[in-house]
């Protein structure tokens, strides 16, 4: 038994064609949880008349209290052996759940994740995640690698793993990439498939890219945790400080972020500076290391004007 998990909130517009990927699996003993988190267009409606049609369908619904605390519902009427999480506006392939529970078995794995394509919302294909299988033992797992795998989506994780974890509420981005890192924490080693099995969608409305400043700032939270969850590996510190870069180049504009937020994230890219330079020298990068040494200096003039 594999529980698969989709928190809902108003997403009539593609929620039937999620539901019909997991219905269609080529692997059957599925228990697929849909948490509607207090939808107020037809999500609902969609949501219960799945369940009505196919027995593997359960729905909850609830009050909106945000995709977290909606995943947690799940986690809670999850059973089984394997859970694994979907995105209510994306889709998988028919061989999602049995590509990947094959491969854990086979290669004696704890954890197995896949590539995704990533499109747009009119199907237009802008990139492939990852495009090599690889077996990575966790005292090995670079964060800062294009092999990271930094999100729940995508990946098959045994339910003892997940057992007494919890989504944080606080965080409204990189709250999956925090919950992600708890699971491969108490593993030994993960897979990394390179088939695309996963569609991720990206649309203007979507909680990841449409939030307020003072929300996407939590990623920053986020990686602060995984770099204190991973304190002996150096590539989870090197994560953590290129968000801190990339969020300060983007928003070097906002005004409510360089008066609130400017500083303080500057700070923890400070912070980390000498292992990001260490790492990328190590790894024989000699302009990542220039562009960051150049950045470190730009830092303050951007805060002064």
């Amino acid at each position: 038994m594999i529980s698969i998990i989709v928190p809902v909130y108003n997403a009539e517009k593609y929620l039937n064609r999620c539901i019909s990927s997991l219905l269609n699996q080529t692997y059957y003993n599925l228990k697929i949880i849909l948490v509607n988190d207090g939808s107020i267009d037809n999500s609902k409606k969609i949501c219960e008349n799945a369940a009505k049609k196919d027995s593997r369908v359960k729905v909850i619904n609830s009050v909106n209290e945000g995709v977290s605390l909606a995943r947690n519902k799940g986690l809670k009427r999850a059973s089984g052996d394997y859970v694994s999480f979907v995105d209510s506006d994306d889709y998988v392939e028919p061989g999602y759940i049995e590509k990947m529970l094959l491969t854990l078995k086979k290669k004696k794995v704890d954890i197995v994740y896949c590539s995704a394509i990533v499109e747009n919302i009119n199907g237009v294909f802008i990139q492939r995640e990852y495009e090599k299988n690889k077996l990575i033992k966790i005292q090995n797992y670079d964060w800062n690698s294009s092999e990271a795998h930094c999100v729940v989506r995508g990946a098959l994780i045994p339910k003892w793993v997940v057992s007494d974890l919890k989504f944080d509420k606080k965080l409204f981005v990189g709250e999956d990439t925090y919950f992600f890192a708890q699971c491969i924490k108490k593993v030994k080693c993960v897979y990394c498939i390179k088939n695309p099995l996963y569609h991720y969608v990206i649309y203007d409305k979507s909680v990841s890219h449409g939030n307020s400043i003072n929300r996407l700032v939590t990623e920053i939270y986020a990686w602060q945790k995984i770099a204190h969850l991973f304190n002996n590996n150096d590539s989870a510190k090197v994560a953590c400080a290129m968000r801190c870069k990339k969020m300060l180049l983007e928003n070097q504009k906002n005004k409510v972020f360089k008066n609130l937020y400017y500083e303080d994230i500057a700070k923890i890219y400070k912070n980390y500076f000498i292992i990001v330079i260490k790492y990328f020298l190590a790894r024989k990068k000699i302009d990542s290391a220039i562009k960051n040494c150049i950045f470190i200096i730009l830092i303050d003039v951007n805060f002064r004007y």
